[in-house]
């Protein structure tokens, strides 16, 4: 995914500029919402006069109740809930720089793009299929550089690119297989500073990565089993970062929900360098059943949808620090059903 200067630190500095010493927190804050605020344009992902809307800061696919769930904290607070069209059961989701939401409907293969929680402004990309502009059970999605769409259409065994959602410069990667180029079902894609697709093929226990579409440097690690450098159907995959004295994001680690084997994994690389896991089967503390998937926020805190104990797990590393789960089993407000895509911001 593309990383960005906050827009919000670069508008606040902005303001403490055009203010200069006599700036108070008052005046700042009338300053952002009624002028810069209202210059802003729908596709911002801002609302007009309001400037501090922001998405809540985890959310989550709640797939088997065909919703999207966001709220601030484990605690549940200020939750709120967007209801897929058409008995739609999200699998996946990112954000875009203008915060607006891009859902991965895997039942009905298609992708939901909103504005916002409330589904303001929806547009769907794709049809169900298996050609151009067309998916089959996609899983996941990310973003290039460039803000193209990248999409793990894990049905039809292929990684998919649009330059947008009308779906020009519509680019597939990738046949049924096993073998160089090929994958089983893959599940999960992620990209680095460098625009490298990582991909997690769900059916064949690995991680790929390439440098583009046309499969260049094709890499891989991992294969079937439970034991060091070996995977079990894993379904989700994130990247961790660090910086560079010129802000340069560089992969510090890769990790993988491991699902089949009920774990977490991290590598540094795909060497296979640094294999750390956490987790066995349970539902107890640092006990997982059937992880589904999993986001690193900024080095600091790993959010995982325990998918099988149907919960959201925070940790603060891959050692565990500071376990905390949220949810049950249900439909209500602190309950979800199979959860899997989960995002925090």
């Amino acid at each position: 995914m593309p990383f960005k200067t906050p827009l919000l630190l670069l508008t606040i500095l902005a303001a403490l500029t055009a203010f200069g010493s006599g700036c108070t927190i008052s005046s700042l804050s009338d300053q952002l919402n009624n002028d810069l605020g209202s210059s802003l344009n729908a596709n911002d992902g801002f609302d007009n006069g309001d400037f501090f809307n922001f998405l809540p800061n985890i959310l989550v696919a709640d797939r088997l109740n065909g919703r999207l769930v966001g709220m601030d904290d484990l605690a549940g607070d200020n939750r709120v809930e967007f209801d897929l069209p058409s008995g739609g059961q999200p699998t996946g989701f990112a954000t875009d720089d203008w915060e607006r939401i891009f859902i991965v409907d895997g039942l009905n293969s298609t992708i939901l793009r909103i504005d916002d929680l409330t589904g303001s402004n929806p547009v769907t990309y794709g049809t169900p299929g298996s050609g151009s502009n067309q998916l089959s059970s996609p899983q996941s999605i990310t973003f290039d550089g460039r803000w193209r769409m990248i999409v793990a259409d894990s049905g039809n065994n292929r990684i998919v690119r649009s330059d947008d959602m009308s779906g020009t410069g519509f680019t597939s990667f990738g046949t049924s297989g096993s073998g160089v180029n090929q994958f089983h079902f893959p599940s999960s894609v992620a990209t680095d500073a460098r625009d490298r697709i990582y991909i997690l093929d769900s059916g064949n226990s690995r991680i790929v990565r390439i440098d583009d579409l046309s499969g260049t440097n094709w890499t891989t690690f991992g294969t079937l089993g439970a034991g060091v450098g070996q995977l079990n159907g894993p379904l989700g995959l994130t990247l961790d970062f660090n910086y560079d004295h010129d802000g340069n994001a560089i992969v510090k680690a890769i990790l993988v929900a491991d699902t089949g084997n009920n774990r977490i994994v991290s590598v540094d690389d795909l060497s296979g360098a640094g294999w750390t896991t956490l987790g066995s089967s349970g539902s107890g503390t640092h006990q997982f059943q059937a992880p589904g998937a999993l986001s690193m926020v900024d080095g600091w805190a790993l959010y995982i949808s325990d998918t099988g104990n149907n919960r959201i797990v925070e940790v603060d590393d891959i050692a565990g620090a500071n376990f905390q789960a949220f949810g049950s089993a249900g439909a209500g407000r602190s309950q979800f059903n199979s959860p899997l895509g989960i995002v925090g911001l």
